[in-house]
This record gives C-alpha cells, sequence and structure tokens, in this order.
C-alpha cells in the first residue's frame, strides 16, 4: 500500500509536491532505501558529504545499506541525532539562525507545508517538536533539518565547493 492510499487526505498535496520536485514518490515501497544510498553515493563521491544524520531509533536497515558505500559510524560518516526534547539545541539553532539570515529552507511549498505543521512545545525543562495538527500533517523534511543543523553544529571540515545542500531523506 502506498502513501497515497494511506494518506488519502493529503495525496493531491504529496503529487503537487512531487510535481514541484520536492518529493520522489518510489513505487516499490522497499526500493526506497536503495534510492536513498543511491543519492548519499552521490554526494559522497562529489566528495561534499559531511555526513548522514539520522534518529538512532528509526534506523532500521539503513546501516548496512550505507555501509556498502563506506558510509559508517566507525568513519564518521553516519551519526545519530537524538530526537524529542533533545533536539532542543537543534531547534533553537535553526530558529536563530533563519531570523539572522544564515540558513534558509529551500523555500519549496513543501518544506512551508510542513513547517507549518510544526508545533515547538514546552516541557517541564526543555522544548519539542511535534506536529501542530493531529491526523496526516506532515513534518519529516522540518525534522530532517534540525538533523542536518545537528550535524552542522558539529561544525565538520569544509569539502569541495563551499556551498551546501541538506538532502533530507
Amino acid at each position: 500500500m502506498s502513501v497515497l492510499d494511506r494518506r488519502k487526505s493529503i495525496a493531491s498535496k504529496l503529487r503537487d509536491f512531487e510535481r514541484e520536485g520536492s518529493l520522489t514518490l518510489v513505487s516499490d515501497q522497499l526500493e526506497d532505501m536503495g534510492e536513498i544510498v543511491d543519492i548519499v553515493g552521490m554526494v559522497l563521491d562529489a566528495g561534499k558529504l559531511a555526513s548522514v544524520a539520522v534518529d538512532p531509533a528509526g534506523l532500521g536497515v539503513r546501516p548496512e545499506a550505507l555501509a556498502e558505500i563506506g558510509v559508517t559510524q566507525d568513519n564518521g560518516l553516519l551519526i545519530g541525532a537524538s530526537q524529542g526534547y533533545m533536539l532542543m539545541n537543534a531547534i533553537k539553532t535553526t530558529e536563530r539562525r533563519l531570523v539572522n539570515g544564515t540558513l534558509k529552507h529551500d523555500g519549496s511549498a513543501m518544506m512551508s507545508w510542513c513547517v507549518g505543521n510544526l508545533k515547538i512545545e514546552p516541557t517541564a525543562t526543555a522544548i519539542r517538536a511535534t506536529k501542530a495538527n493531529a491526523g496526516d500533517a506532515k513534518i519529516d523534511p522540518v525534522m530532517a533539518m534540525f538533523d542536518a543543523v545537528t550535524v552542522m553544529s558539529k561544525n565538520p571540515e569544509a569539502k569541495g565547493a563551499p556551498e551546501y545542500q541538506m538532502i533530507f531523506i
């Protein structure tokens, strides 16, 4: 069953994002990892990969698939970006850098929609990012942006051309 079947209420919006070029829908749910590894491999081969940041709780088959192209935790190219309240530094850094102009999202309708679905909630001792709406609202690209900010906060050594592109997986 595809995401378009599971998320009928947002299927037309997802198709719009696909037409915009900001979303790729794969026909075989088990093929997505291969496509992800191909993209990471292209960035790695171009000499521009700082690292791949992933939610440690949702790694699944990623470590094995990425290891096939030399992206591992041992060499620092695969890192876990903690989620929940532990994203507080990335959330605050993102907010400040967006305001001062040193970070910009891609301006796509998809990213704008996902940012609109995001809610920052205070907890007793921190803040966390959640979906503002129940149901089918999505925030995955924003969470990936926070993961990328986590990587960039570690100040990785620049490789290749000075421009960076965050790839959301």
